[in-house]
């Protein structure tokens, strides 16, 4: 997989991610889903004043949805994030 590197955004936002943790998905695929949005995540600058970061989890139906107000807190999340 190719890497690539970005500037980090500098912009008020809120940033949602909607993971797909079903089975159709395949575990791989699923832990590259988590692997980029831990890239993706490193590329914002999370804090309560510039970018806040939401993230979805769903299987069969939706059963985490979390907010995240730091970084590290945030890729604590996704570290969590299991296939079901």
């Amino acid at each position: 997989m190719t890497q690539v590197t970005v500037a980090a955004c500098r912009k008020k936002i809120n940033l949602a991610l909607v993971i797909d943790g079903s089975k159709g998905i395949g575990r791989k695929n699923f832990k590259r889903c988590l692997m980029f949005a831990k890239a993706l995540i490193d590329s914002f600058k999370i804090s309560r004043n510039q970018v806040r970061v939401g993230i979805v989890l769903y299987s069969s139906r939706v059963w985490k949805i979390s907010r995240y107000q730091t970084r590290a807190r945030a890729l604590k999340a996704i570290e969590s994030l299991r296939y079901s």
